[in-house]
């Protein structure tokens, strides 16, 4: 399939999941799983950084529109990827062989630290503008601790089922 579609699809169904299903998750306000993310996390690793942190801005604008909030997934999403391309270079995939986050190529290990990174980059600073203060950090940690083990979990059933990879 074209590249460019392919990302075009794949950015849809991230938007409508999280604006249609996760979006509406809520377990005791302690669980906000985002995965829209993962559609940054997943770019090619040969895509120059500048035209990611562009579509970054608008993919954030999007789900802040979805999400009725202003600027705050856009900040926290074009903030992680201004900090993907230095993890790139400190923790390099595993292979050459992709150029692109691959399971197969790159194996579980490191797929697992660096969608774990990038997410807990883009909870951490989403969770801490939504709250607005210090005063209550102590739920704020524990809200950024849940969302991202559900984000974590979410994003590899969907990383595991869109597989096209045998």
């Amino acid at each position: 399939m074209n590249s460019i579609l392919k990302k075009i699809l794949i950015f849809i169904g991230l938007v409508l999941l999280q604006a249609i299903i996760l979006n509406k998750v809520n377990f005791n306000g302690y669980v906000n799983p985002y995965v829209f993310p993962l559609f940054i996390i997943l770019f090619d690793f040969e895509t120059p950084d500048w035209l990611i942190l562009i579509i970054a801005f608008f993919a954030g604008l999007v789900i802040d529109m979805f999400s009725g909030v202003l600027g705050m997934h856009t900040f926290a999403i074009v903030l992680m990827t201004f900090i993907r391309p230095f993890f790139l270079k400190n923790f390099p995939p595993k292979t050459d062989k992709k150029n692109y986050p691959s399971l197969k190529e790159n194996r579980f290990g490191w797929m697992l630290f660096y969608v774990s990174t990038m997410l807990f980059v883009h909870h951490v600073s989403y969770f801490l503008i939504e709250a607005g203060t210090i005063n209550n950090l102590g739920n704020t940690i524990v809200l950024i601790f849940f969302s991202l083990l559900m984000s974590v979990f979410i994003s590899f059933l969907l990383i595991f089922t869109f597989n096209n990879e045998k």
